[in-house]
């Protein structure tokens, strides 16, 4: 018998792998060109691996959300019926958990902020994390693409209380990503 057989046949170890599990995305986005943007950036980068459902208002997304749970929700900050915290606060009533993901493609805008601030912040902080590090880039000034905002922008936690603590080797959009820390223990 071999090392490597497989219940003593003397052949090859039989690895089966486990069924994988597609991941759930609600999109809650009102633009039709982010939400296939969104959508093909997620397929391209695994595909087949997710499964994106996608609605276009706050009321449709409660809605979706008392029935179904996806694994997470990624939310736009500007939707036709609600805005900014009042998206955030409204989705965090609802009964299922979901983590919740906030997009902008607004570099100076004030309501990413307060998704930030309202959201990963204050959720770290009540769970006991010391620090949140953030690698987003440095838009230098200009606007950028909103296909560029999964990354986020300097000037965007900076405005939330992290400091610059190193520019990594890293770009995207051409542009240098930033290490970006917030201690939470003051």
């Amino acid at each position: 018998m071999r090392g490597t057989g497989a219940a003593g046949t003397g052949r090859g170890r039989i690895v089966t792998a486990a069924p994988t599990r597609q991941i759930t995305v609600l999109l809650i986005e009102d633009s039709d060109s982010d939400a296939t943007h969104f959508d093909t950036m997620l397929q391209t980068a695994a595909p087949g691996e997710f499964v994106v459902a996608r609605v276009t208002t706050l009321a449709d997304a409660t809605s979706y959300l008392r029935v179904t749970t996806p694994d997470c929700a990624v939310i736009d900050l500007k939707l036709t019926d609600a805005e900014g915290v009042e998206i955030i606060e409204a989705l965090a009533v609802v009964p299922a958990a979901v983590a919740l993901i906030v997009l902008t493609g607004h570099a100076d805008d004030e309501l990413a902020v307060t998704g930030i601030v309202a959201g990963a912040i204050d959720y770290a902080r009540d769970h006991g994390a010391p620090m949140l590090e953030a690698y987003p880039i440095d838009p230098e000034g200009t606007r950028l693409d909103v296909s560029f905002s999964y990354v986020g922008f300097t000037t965007t936690f900076e405005r939330a209380g992290f400091t610059r603590v190193l520019e990594t080797s890293a770009t995207s959009a051409r542009r240098p990503r930033w290490l970006m820390r917030r201690d939470l223990r003051t």
